[in-house]
């Protein structure tokens, strides 16, 4: 599967103030895309294989990668796994994400087996669930 965006949130090439009309392939995500979700100046992809991609926008920390809110990513970034782990003596596991959704500026992730949400991004209206 080929992601292909075209305003906005592209993930395809330096972040502007212009229009693209055209359908641009999204590269930098290596497995197939299988659910993307949009806020508003960003976009959220999760892979077949469980990875979260992010890209556009982070002024409120909504790509989820810990860097500080001035940063922009014109391509897909992966989430780190450290993100979506957890322990269980002596062992760490790392969790497969598969449903994605977006409000405006924050995310909301669930894990393969539904069991686990994670989310990030603006809190200021009590949206965040952890």
């Amino acid at each position: 599967s080929k992601l292909t965006c075209w305003q906005g949130q592209l993930g395809n090439e330096p972040i502007s103030t212009s229009f693209r009309k055209d359908l641009k392939l999204v590269d930098g995500i290596k497995e197939h895309v299988v659910e993307i979700a949009a806020g508003y100046a960003f976009s959220v992809a999760v892979t077949s294989a469980g990875e979260v991609y992010t890209f556009g926008q982070n002024d409120r920390g909504q790509l989820g990668t810990g860097e500080d809110e001035t940063a922009l990513h014109a391509t897909p970034v992966m989430i780190p796994a450290k993100y979506f782990k957890y322990e269980k003596h002596p062992k760490t596991y790392y969790y497969e994400i598969e449903h994605v959704c977006a409000g405006d500026n924050h995310v909301v992730v669930t894990t393969k087996d539904s069991k686990v949400m994670f989310s990030w991004g603006d809190n200021c209206t009590f949206f965040i669930i952890n």
